[in-house]
């Protein structure tokens, strides 16, 4: 018998720190070395402010005390919820669930980098949308085009026109300095993601368990591949307009055929 543990909580300090010195430790230590568990975390916004949903998937319907005494001592522990595992969850959703679990560690390796900083992240999940979008069957040009409908989208669900089209031109100001900087680093890592010998690729981890997730959701991943972007940004804590940005610069940056 498993269980999903879910627990609201906000940080002391930030949520960065957080989940690199409190809560990696732990999945290292009580989770990545079992195979058959999960564990994944989402931000969200709250009344009170910024929170972190993090989500546990273990045979045991408690959870382990020390980890919650660590919370207690990093922030303010919200509510926890504890859910038994249903054998006939939709087989959609078991995969949206591993996407947020093979991302969680990707993540979390990612931010735990010395010196990480926002403008890191910012590049990282660039790199982390554009491998997905390739497992996902999409070339360069595929990539490119998919990009602008998800961006054209939503500009479009701006109530206002000229609200939209003050956005749209301002997230083209915004990419303009780095755009050519950022362009080299993606053509870089595209020329990587098709090399002959991904071995030693410090992304083999992501590369694989993207092409796993296509794999497994088969004909549902059209379907949900915009919401498994934005799973990805929130982990990244990608701001929403940065979000837009980042589809921006996919649309533009990989404008050629492979």
């Amino acid at each position: 018998m498993q269980y999903w543990h879910t627990i609201h909580f906000t940080p002391s300090d930030s949520q960065e720190l957080f989940l690199v010195k409190t809560f990696r430790p732990h999945l290292e230590k009580q989770l990545w070395t079992d195979t058959r568990l999960r564990a994944y975390f989402q931000r969200v916004s709250t009344e009170q402010g910024n929170a972190l949903v993090l989500s546990l998937f273990l045979p045991s319907p408690e959870l382990d005390p020390t980890f919650l005494k660590n919370l207690s001592k990093k922030g303010e522990l919200l509510s926890e919820t504890r859910v038994q595992s249903a054998p006939d969850e939709p087989l959609s959703q078991r995969w949206i669930r591993e996407f947020q679990h093979i991302a969680c560690r990707v993540v979390l390796d990612l931010i735990a980098k010395p010196n990480y900083e926002y403008s890191d992240a910012r590049l990282d999940v660039l790199k982390l949308h554009l491998a997905l979008l390739r497992s996902a069957g999409l070339n360069q040009t595929e990539t490119a085009d998919y990009c602008n409908r998800l961006l054209q989208a939503q500009l479009q669900s701006q109530s206002d026109p000229a609200q939209s089209a003050a956005l749209a031109q301002e997230l083209e100001e915004n990419i303009q300095s780095q755009f050519l900087f950022v362009k080299d680093v993606l053509d870089q890592f595209y020329n990587e993601l098709n090399a002959s010998d991904l071995s030693k690729s410090s992304w083999l981890r992501w590369i694989r368990g993207t092409e796993l997730i296509a794999k497994g959701m088969e004909q549902e991943l059209e379907r949900y591949l915009p919401l498994l972007l934005n799973l990805c940004s929130n982990q990244m804590g990608i701001y929403p307009k940065d979000e837009l940005s980042s589809l921006l610069i996919l649309s533009k940056g990989l404008s050629s055929p492979a």
